[in-house]
């Protein structure tokens, strides 16, 4: 609809709003609708026609019917498309081709894909191997949180990366010797957070706990170092299904949704385009509607 809305838009615009000027590319196609549509009906006659007894007569009348009707509108499609040809009928010799190759190679696409994706057997649980889940984060947040404790019902083997992003300047770009002592402190930090915060609970809970991966990023980039981290993780585990646990924060309105979620919608679209095969991500949302729920915690 929206396609069609702008190509009336475009017609209009190119006529200068003189809507008579449009009359011929109305008969145009309204005619060649009449013909394939009586064409079409002679075809559903002719493979549907009864075989015998008086609904094969009825079905040869309907027939004959339209057959008469193709003609004569195909016919009175000629004499219009030549009569006016140059007052713009000539537009609609090349719109309906175009239109109609790019419904046949959207149809042949539709036909791969699904060729592509035919299943001839039935449900093959020949390895039945737990998934390697991978959990980004930047910090202990209730993101996290709800992360984590999804990534730990999916499977014991669960591990948690984190991107350090305070890390040295480029070779031959440094300048501030104190880089070293930020990175190592950082890092020290997100080491106790997660034997506090995680490891705790769920040694605790007689779980497996989950691994800790600090992965360093001297160019202050996130996406590039954790795809290819994923992609070390992948050659590591052959045959192995890698879930990519991603939280995201979903706002109540649309236009605060802008604000949030950069960098999951960037790692997605990175892990997706970066054709390793076996790896999937999975969203998990927090609403802020739910924080805004809950009492605040008492000391």
């Amino acid at each position: 609809i929206v396609f069609l809305t702008g190509l009336a838009g475009l017609l209009l615009i190119a006529f200068r709003g003189i809507t008579d000027k449009l009359i011929p590319l109305f008969a145009v196609g309204a005619f060649l609708a009449f013909t394939l549509s009586q064409a079409g009906m002679v075809q559903h006659w002719r493979r549907n026609a009864a075989d015998k007894g008086s609904g094969k007569g009825r079905a040869g009348a309907a027939l004959g019917i339209n057959a008469v009707g193709a003609v004569a509108t195909s016919i009175a499609l000629c004499v219009i498309l030549i009569a006016k040809f140059k007052e713009g009928a000539w537009i609609t010799v090349l719109i309906i081709p175009a239109l109609f190759s790019l419904f046949l190679a959207i149809r042949r696409h539709y036909d791969w894909v699904a060729a592509q994706t035919r299943c001839p057997h039935p449900l093959d649980l020949s390895d039945s191997r737990p998934v390697v889940v991978v959990v980004p984060f930047g910090g202990w947040d209730l993101t996290t949180e709800r992360a984590l404790r999804y990534a730990l019902r999916l499977s014991p083997d669960v591990l948690g990366v984190h991107v350090s992003v305070t890390g040295d300047a480029p070779p031959g770009e440094k300048d501030d010797k104190s880089d070293d002592q930020k990175q190592t402190r950082e890092q020290e930090d997100v080491k106790r957070l997660w034997a506090r915060d995680v490891e705790g609970p769920v040694k605790a809970a007689g779980l497996p706990p989950p691994r800790l991966e600090i992965v360093p990023s001297p160019y202050r980039r996130v996406i590039r170092p954790l795809v290819a981290f994923i992609k070390t993780l992948s050659d590591q585990y052959p045959g192995r299904i890698i879930a990519v646990v991603v939280p995201e924060l979903v706002e109540t309105r649309w236009w605060e949704m802008l604000l949030h979620n950069h960098l999951a919608t960037a790692l997605k679209a990175a892990l997706l385009l970066s054709g390793l095969q076996r790896v999937v991500v999975i969203n998990v949302p927090w609403y802020l509607k739910d924080t805004q729920a809950r009492p605040a915690p008492q000391e």
